[in-house]
């Protein structure tokens, strides 16, 4: 598929991959909120994946059947592409704007070594 000029092919894996990770914290809000509610985690996860909410990383909580389970699981390679995301929007000067609050949700759920890599502060 064709992007753009040299190198954007790269900057849309890498805006891919920071709204992969969005997406996980998001669903991890939604858990939260549903606990609260007194709901099913594996049933709501279930639930939303037949509604305009799903993605593929709903579809893998699921799948794994709470979205801790599926945090850790994905927590390495994740913490290491939001690393690069970061580190790259730092390069160029972008923020990633609202898209930090929910990778740092996402940052909750990851074991504390893939936690540090989401974590760390791309600017350094």
């Amino acid at each position: 598929m064709h992007l753009g000029t040299t190198g954007a092919g790269q900057q849309v894996k890498l805006l891919n991959n920071a709204v992969f990770a969005a997406n996980i914290g998001i669903i991890a809000e939604a858990v939260r909120l549903a606990g609260e509610l007194g709901l099913d985690e594996a049933a709501v996860l279930r639930g939303i994946t037949n509604g305009s909410g799903t993605s593929r990383a709903l579809a893998g909580a699921a799948h794994a059947g709470s979205i801790a389970t599926f945090g850790k699981a994905v927590g390495e390679f994740v913490g290491k592409d939001v690393a690069v995301v970061k580190q790259v929007a730092a390069q160029l000067g972008v923020d990633l704007g609202e898209m930090n609050g929910p990778h740092q949700v996402l940052a909750d759920l990851l074991l504390p070594e893939h936690r540090a890599l989401l974590l760390a502060d791309a600017s350094a």
